[in-house]
């Protein structure tokens, strides 16, 4: 491009002007939006995206981008961690010490700050030749090896460790499914837990990724097999498990089976673990054959009283409760994956992301499938159980209508339909998975609903069969 400067992160200088930088992303972070100030140059929502590119063994460097709400979320929809980009004409600028704001980005080894400003910069997919050689900087380390802490040592002392981070090099061991949640602000956002350990510990130690990129990457991990550098883990307390936890933080950088030769030592350290049994929303059980009535509170104090072991409690049971509450307005109720490579295919897209799937690459037409995905409250005399998981062909039964149903209706259909689920008497069959010392919270997966009258024995009534005894 006539007049543009080719730079390197290495050659860069504050304030040069008619730039083009390339590299590789290799972190990023989710969009936040907030409501401009009133004046001449921008009114409405604006958004800010960070992100993290790379462009050789040592240099990487953190990118901010301004915009409006939209321009905003199309780059982060758009642009995706191990693509190789272009940023066309940024603002170049001396990192300060005393901004606060570099407590919330990773460490990086550039001395600055690129700023991308909507309408006055761009970026855009770089698909040159020497693209490959951007994208083995994905398998390099971003700190100093002999920063990393052994698990060991970290949970001996995690408790004094509120809210520092710390760099550990561990093996996958188990995973959960991906979890869709909002948060307190509103925003839908997605997670996952995986147990990793390093073999310096018997118990895997859990630990919760956030984000759509790193959430779908680890579709592509192998259990005992795939190595994970993590720059700056978070510790935090868990609210919920009343105990400090890791979790991927801002500043955290994650890379994927590093190339260097820890990372054999590491794989070959786990072998001797025990194979862990992972988290799942089926079952083989036959529903019809669950006969074992039980009360929450029982449920509870069963799943309490294992809590601290290494074994994962896995049970069945038949409980009759009233159903509270049930996420029918939320987008998440029927969730997408694609019929070839059974990766989930976000809301507003038409495909999967899979590089590798005919479907996610455009080369053949998108085939998906799609299966409920409700989340239930419910309470009996003696307690609640909150976010309990209806999917697929039970949720179907007990709605008494498919998927194709469901999209079908108008919102007042939908709005009729939840409230005659909601407040119901009903006999539900529950797959328990508790938790251990490393899985953060127990799991109930709904086998069949069915409303408390048609599932009675003659002679029977609901306070006989315990909903309020």
């Amino acid at each position: 491009m006539a007049g543009v400067h080719r730079l390197t992160l290495s050659s860069l200088q504050p304030e040069i002007k008619n730039s083009l930088i390339i590299g590789i992303i290799i972190s990023k972070q989710e969009v936040k939006i907030f409501q401009a100030k009133n004046t001449s140059f921008s009114t409405g929502e604006r958004g800010v995206w960070n992100f993290t590119l790379r462009d050789s063994v040592i240099d990487f460097a953190n990118v901010t981008v301004w915009g409006s709400k939209e321009y905003i979320e199309g780059l982060y929809a758009n642009f995706r961690i191990g693509q190789v980009v272009e940023l066309v004409n940024p603002k170049i600028s001396l990192r300060q010490g005393n901004d606060r704001g570099e407590m919330f980005v990773p460490s990086v080894s550039s001395q600055f700050n690129i700023t991308l400003n909507q309408g006055t910069s761009d970026m855009h997919i770089h698909n040159s030749p020497d693209r490959a050689k951007y994208v083995s900087l994905l398998t390099l380390p971003t700190k100093n090896l002999n920063q990393i802490q052994p698990l060991d040592a970290v949970m001996k002392n995690i408790e004094q460790m509120k809210n520092e981070h710390v760099d550990i090099m561990v093996v996958l061991m188990s995973m959960t499914p991906m979890r869709q949640l909002t948060t307190k602000d509103g925003r839908d956002t997605v997670c996952r837990d995986i147990d990793v350990n390093d073999g310096s510990i018997e118990a895997s130690v859990n630990l919760r990724i956030w984000g759509i990129d790193w959430v779908e990457r680890a579709e592509f991990w192998q259990t005992r097999h795939t190595v994970l550098l993590l720059a700056d883990v978070l510790i935090t307390f868990n609210t919920f498990k009343k105990k400090m936890a890791l979790t991927i933080g801002r500043k955290t950088l994650i890379t994927e089976n590093p190339n260097v030769s820890q990372a054999q030592i590491v794989r070959a350290a786990i072998r001797h673990l025990p194979e862990q049994p992972l988290i799942s929303g089926t079952s083989e059980t036959n529903p019809s054959s669950v006969t074992n009535l039980m009360t929450v509170r029982q449920i509870c104090e069963k799943v309490e009283h294992n809590e601290s072991n290494v074994e994962q409690v896995l049970f069945t049971a038949l409980i009759h409760v009233v159903i509270n509450q049930m996420n029918f307005e939320h987008k998440s109720v029927v969730s997408t994956k694609c019929a070839l490579c059974k990766k989930w295919v976000q809301p507003d897209k038409e495909s999967c992301l899979n590089p590798n799937c005919p479907c996610g690459n455009g080369t053949r037409t998108p085939e998906n499938v799609s299966h409920f995905n409700f989340k239930l409250n419910v309470s009996d005399h003696t307690g609640h159980l909150v976010g309990c998981r209806l999917i697929g062909v039970a949720a179907e039964d007990f709605l008494k209508c498919t998927v194709q149903d469901f999209k079908g209706m108008s919102l007042k259909e939908r709005d009729e339909l939840k409230w005659h689920c909601l407040l119901e008497k009903c006999s539900i069959v529950l797959q328990v998975v508790g938790p251990t010392a490393s899985w953060p919270s127990p799991v109930y997966n709904v086998l069949s609903v069915k409303r408390l009258e048609e599932n009675m024995r003659p002679g029977e009534n609901a306070s006989t069969s315990g909903l309020y005894s």
